[in-house]
């Protein structure tokens, strides 16, 4: 059954390595629609090396028309032909390099943090803390949703100190987000002991 499927990203490979092939010569202006066709299709397939290359013929495309000079009082240069691009957004690395993190910490199971043992605390001092002003942002800060976005935060900063030679943000593969996402984890598990230990500081408790 699986033999018969049809391989879509093969097809879109083979069809945005032709394309870069023939930007090497003149184009019309309609090619840009075709690029952010197969640019769609690699953020369906959430495949980055794909949308990689579409993003880079993305880009190629913008700085070949954009090297045109236009002149507003000559009929030669109709602005139509010669700037497509205002209407291409390109894609940047470093919002490949977000999303592709993004996708691993919030699709896999692997990415997880366990809040378990602040909220039972906060729940069990939840009138004494409600007395003193303190349970609501407590609550929202031992909030399993609340701590993995901050995880997610402090891995995108983690990893973007590496970039390539020309400074690029290098698009990390999930092991390596993983590494990350185990030393940020326990890194925000250090500070919630700490906040823990100060908020049930003010109502005579000691966290445990």
């Amino acid at each position: 059954m699986n033999e018969n499927k049809f391989d879509y990203r093969k097809y879109v490979m083979g069809k945005l390595i032709q394309m870069n092939i023939e930007l090497e010569g003149e184009v019309d202006t309609s090619f840009d629609l075709y690029i952010r066709m197969f640019t769609q299709i690699a953020h369906d397939l959430k495949d980055y090396e794909v949308l990689g290359l579409a993003t880079s013929l993305q880009k190629k495309y913008v700085d070949k028309f954009s090297s045109f000079k236009y002149d507003p009082l000559s009929d030669d240069f109709p602005l139509e032909q010669y700037f497509p691009y205002h209407q291409v957004h390109v894609e940047n690395n470093f919002e490949i390099f977000c999303r592709q993190i993004k996708d691993y910490i919030y699709g896999h199971n692997d990415f997880r943090c366990d809040m378990g043992k602040y909220q039972n605390a906060a729940n069990q001092h939840r009138e004494e803390l409600l007395k003193r002003g303190l349970y609501d942002k407590l609550a929202q800060y031992v909030d399993e949703k609340f701590a993995l976005e901050r995880i997610y935060q402090r891995v995108k900063k983690h990893l973007s100190k590496r970039r390539d030679t020309d400074g690029h943000y290098i698009t990390p593969t999930i092991e390596e987000v993983k590494a990350a996402f185990i030393q940020e984890r326990d890194h925000v598990y250090r500070l919630a002991d700490k906040h823990l230990e100060n908020q049930l500081g003010y109502i005579g408790v000691e966290f445990e």
